[in-house]
């Protein structure tokens, strides 16, 4: 299975980009990068994912950021079960409405 990272692009001693910090359950700390090995904090900056050598712009907010890339990464497992190209594969799955949060089910039964 495809694996990809997740960066923050901010300024630190050490350069530009530093990993992002995850808790221990796997989700992404906001606003937590690590440099050296030592987490710091930066609330400034944009989340991009590395794939492949190519950067993708994520979002300014890190739970978007892990997001997307779950998002990128389960249209590459579709695109390899599938056997189709990963940009026809995305292509072809654009149709499908992503979950965007719990609805309200008053305004689902008004529809």
């Amino acid at each position: 299975m495809a694996k990809l990272s997740i960066y923050k692009y901010v300024r630190t001693n050490k350069g530009w980009r530093c990993k992002a910090a995850f808790h221990p359950n796997g989700k992404i700390k906001p606003n937590f990068v690590i440099v050296r090995g030592v987490q710091e904090k930066h609330a400034e900056g944009r989340y991009f994912l590395n794939f492949n050598s190519h950067w993708i712009d994520a979002s300014v907010d890190a739970l978007e950021a892990q997001r997307r890339g779950q998002l990128r990464l389960n249209n590459i497992e579709y695109a390899r079960i599938s056997r189709k190209d990963l940009d026809v594969a995305i292509a072809e799955r654009s149709s499908i409405v992503e979950f965007r949060g719990p609805k309200i089910v008053k305004d689902e039964v008004d529809t």
